[in-house]
């Protein structure tokens, strides 16, 4: 996988920490743009340092925390941290990197299982089904509610934790691996089946309790846990699609997720946090660093910018939501952010958010808690790895996005980055793709199936398009008509491009 923003050919002279200090102040655009993709690689390379197989996952400090006592005790966080960790893994073609979190997902089922009977019922009084984990996870396999239960009541771990297990069969399209793992799937969805009260007021299925990660407040069916729950839903509804398993816990699912309180758009034109109206879902508290109820958006699929009409009325109240919320935040929250408007397709604000992720700052005088310190590590004091790997995701997001059933080329560009060239990005689907661009305007891609997948792309004009499969499969046929261009290739696949 290689990125190479503005066609540069040769390497710069200058050290890291020179590079830094003068970045956007001093350097050329030549070795910022050089800074650019080397913080992007770097990510990758601590995924590739730190996540390999039969290893533990990355936790909070990959694997450098070299004290006995570590920050967050050196753990997994499942309200953020932890996911945001392996966002680049599959999109930057290090799937393999994936497995161990996987691993480690379905080692806390069986925990999970005992968790979920001892601190749930159903509200009618009988047991609840599935397993749960809460916000702190470690290598013991803990699955119960955080010490910090007032800050940290977290019991959508489970659910958004097998995002990644579903994002892995996107990619890869594996239906063996699904099937070894549909059950941990089901398990976390069964569990908010079970889980879930019906708010009298309107009759939508709701958590409850229910708490906005590290904000507040307690409440019936807050956004991000709305969100992480429809997402879980769809996921094992289209996983039994694909796996031909047509059950009775299946059809609970749908009845479920077909009840679900969804998203809200509130009184001052903001993505509500809440379900009910308070005031601080308008001011935005401060600039909270959380802003986890747009998971909707990201990581989550069920919201895509451009998609529908309706899904566009949603995103115009994230852009006021992120908006009040500011662009400020420590490391994972600026790199969260970075993710947020690439989807919002807004290359701009995507990338003036890198730059400010690329903030110098030094060791004991984190001056910048959302910047790096020398040696490209995150600030978040003192140190947090998953705002280096959230940024890359970023940067990848910018360039390529595949979560609405459709590829996007270049959907985010910035200004900045004119012109440019990628190999080998992953799109779902086990598509690998490489582009080049001039003048922020595709001059070329090349996508290549490595499963034999059919696809729609979206790019406004791709005449230059190659298409091929794995086993050499090329396009024998173009149709080009007012509405799109269709590639037909040799083994009848088709490829369509929507204008």
């Amino acid at each position: 996988m290689s990125l190479n923003l503005g066609n540069i050919t040769g390497m710069p002279t200058k050290t890291t920490d020179i590079l830094l200090k003068d970045f956007y102040k001093g350097n050329t655009v030549e070795e910022n743009l050089y800074t650019e993709m080397l913080y992007y690689q770097f990510g990758r390379y601590l995924l590739i340092a730190s996540s390999r197989e039969n290893s533990l996952p990355a936790n909070l400090q990959g694997v450098w925390g070299e004290r006995l006592s570590n920050p967050w005790n050196a753990d997994y966080h499942t309200n953020i941290n932890v996911q945001m960790n392996y966002w680049p893994a599959q999109q930057t073609n290090l799937s393999p990197c994936h497995i161990p979190l996987i691993s480690y997902i379905n080692s806390l089922v069986p925990r999970g299982k005992i968790t979920a009977r001892h601190y749930y019922c159903k509200p009618d009084g009988g047991d609840v089904r599935g397993w749960v984990t809460h916000h702190e996870n470690n290598i013991w396999g803990n699955t119960a509610p955080g010490t910090s239960y007032g800050a940290f009541h977290f019991p959508a771990g489970a659910a958004w934790m097998c995002q990644d297990i579903w994002e892995y069969y996107q990619f890869n399209c594996d239906k063996k691996f699904l099937e070894q793992n549909y059950n941990t799937l089901l398990g976390a969805a069964l569990f908010w089946v079970d889980n879930l009260w019906t708010d009298e007021r309107d009759g939508t299925l709701v958590a409850n309790p229910s708490h906005s990660p590290e904000h507040g407040e307690y409440s019936l069916g807050c956004s991000t846990v709305q969100a992480m729950i429809a997402e879980i839903f769809d996921i094992v509804i289209k996983a039994s699609e694909d796996l031909g398993k047509d059950t009775k816990e299946v059809a609970e699912i749908k009845a479920a997720k077909s009840k679900l309180a969804g998203p809200q758009i509130g009184l001052g034109g903001q993505f509500m946090e809440w379900k009910d109206e308070v005031t601080k879902d308008i001011t935005g508290d401060g600039q909270h660093r959380h802003v986890n109820h747009l998971f909707w958006l990201h990581p989550g699929s069920q919201i895509v910018a451009g998609r529908s009409v309706q899904e566009d009325k949603y995103v115009e109240a994230m852009k006021k939501t992120l908006e009040t919320r500011g662009d400020g935040g420590t490391g994972w929250s600026k790199a969260w952010k970075i993710n947020f408007w690439a989807r919002l397709r807004d290359g701009n604000r995507a990338h003036k958010l890198l730059k400010e992720a690329l903030t110098l700052t030094y060791t004991g005088n984190p001056a910048n808690i959302g910047g790096v310190y020398q040696n490209l590590f995150d600030t978040h004091p003192p140190f947090q790895i998953d705002g280096n790997f959230g940024a890359t995701s970023g940067i990848a997001e910018m360039l390529l996005q595949s979560q609405g059933g459709y590829i996007e080329l270049l959907p985010a560009i910035p200004d900045d980055w004119a012109n440019g060239t990628f190999e080998g990005l992953k799109a779902r689907g086990n598509f690998e793709i490489d582009a080049e661009w001039k003048n922020g305007v595709l001059v070329t891609a090349e996508l290549t199936s490595n499963s034999g997948k059919e696809c729609v792309i979206k790019y406004p004009d791709a005449k230059n398009l190659i298409v091929k499969s794995k086993n050499g499969d090329t396009v024998a046929k173009k149709v080009i008509d007012n509405d799109k261009i269709s590639f037909i290739t040799t083994a009848g696949a088709v490829y369509e491009i929507c204008r």
